[in-house]
C-alpha cells in the first residue's frame, strides 16, 4: 500500500511538471519575447526618417524627393586668402570660406585641417583670389549700420580710397514645395545692393550716371567726362570701381 501511493505521487508529479512546461511553451509560442513585429517596431522607431525634419520641422518622408541649388558661400571651395583682425594683425595665406548668408568667416585649422568658425567681430577683413576673375576680391565689415546691415555684415569693396564703393551680397535661403506634391526645393537666391562710405556715413547708390555724379557733384564736370571718354555704361562692378578709383585719383 505505501508503494502505491509513494507510485502515485510520483505520477503526479510528473505529470504537472508536464503541464507546467507545455503551458509555458505555447506562451512563449504565443508571446515571443524579440517577435518579428517587435523588432520592426523597434527598429522604425528609431528610423531616419522619424528623426530628419525640414526647416519647418515636418517630417522628411521616404518618398519626398530633395532638390538643392546654390551655396551660401561667396565661393564654394576652399581658397587661400588674407585676414585682418580687430586688432589689426593679419594671417596671409588661410584656407578659407566666406559665408554670405551668416556673415561668417569659415576657416580651416592649420594642423588638423579641420574646420572651423570665427567668432563676430574678430575679423574685419578676408582678401582672396577669384579663379573667375583671376584676381584679388576683398571684404571688410564694421561700417555704420544701414538699412537691416549691421556691423558684423561682410561688404565687397569695389573701390578704396576717400570715398568706398562697397557690393552687399546678400545669399537667401528658399524652401519651396508645390501643392500636393512630394517634392521640396531648396535654393539659394543672390540678392545685391550697393552702397557709399564717404564722410564717415553709408548712403544707398543706385548705379546710374545721374545718381553717381550727385554723389561725386564737387567734381562733376571732370568724372562726366571721365564717363564719356571711356564709354562707361556704370551698370557693371567694372566700370562702378573705374568711375569712383578716377574720383579718388583726383582728391588731395
Amino acid at each position: 500500500m505505501y508503494q502505491f501511493l509513494t507510485c502515485m505521487k510520483k505520477l503526479l508529479f510528473v505529470f504537472c511538471l508536464l503541464f507546467f512546461s507545455v503551458a509555458f511553451c505555447k506562451g512563449q509560442s504565443a508571446s515571443p519575447l524579440y517577435s518579428p513585429s517587435s523588432i520592426t517596431n523597434l527598429r522604425s522607431s528609431y528610423s531616419l526618417n522619424d528623426r530628419l525634419t525640414d526647416l519647418k520641422g515636418e517630417p522628411l518622408l521616404a518618398g519626398n524627393a530633395v532638390y538643392e541649388d546654390g551655396s551660401p558661400f561667396f565661393i564654394n571651395e576652399w581658397a587661400a586668402g588674407d585676414l585682418t583682425l580687430a586688432n589689426q594683425k593679419k594671417y596671409v595665406g588661410v584656407v578659407l570660406k566666406l559665408n554670405l548668408q551668416s556673415d561668417r568667416v569659415h576657416y580651416q585649422y592649420q594642423e588638423t585641417k579641420a574646420e572651423r568658425v570665427a567668432g563676430d567681430g574678430i575679423i574685419t577683413e578676408v582678401a582672396f583670389k577669384d579663379p573667375s576673375r583671376l584676381d584679388t576680391v576683398r571684404f571688410r565689415c564694421h561700417f555704420p549700420p544701414i538699412d537691416k546691415h549691421d556691423l558684423k555684415t561682410f561688404y565687397q569693396v569695389l573701390a578704396d580710397g576717400k570715398v568706398i564703393v562697397l557690393k552687399q551680397i546678400k545669399k537667401i535661403f528658399i524652401e519651396e514645395k508645390a501643392f500636393n506634391s512630394a517634392t521640396i526645393t531648396r535654393r539659394f537666391d543672390t540678392q545685391n545692393s550697393y552702397y557709399v562710405f564717404k564722410d564717415e556715413k553709408m548712403a544707398r547708390l543706385k548705379r546710374s550716371k545721374s545718381s553717381i555724379l550727385d554723389v561725386l557733384s564737387d567734381q562733376k564736370d571732370l568724372v562726366e567726362k571721365f564717363i564719356s571718354n571711356n564709354k562707361l555704361t556704370i551698370k557693371t562692378d567694372d566700370d562702378l570701381a573705374k568711375v569712383f578709383t578716377y574720383y579718388n585719383s583726383l582728391l588731395p
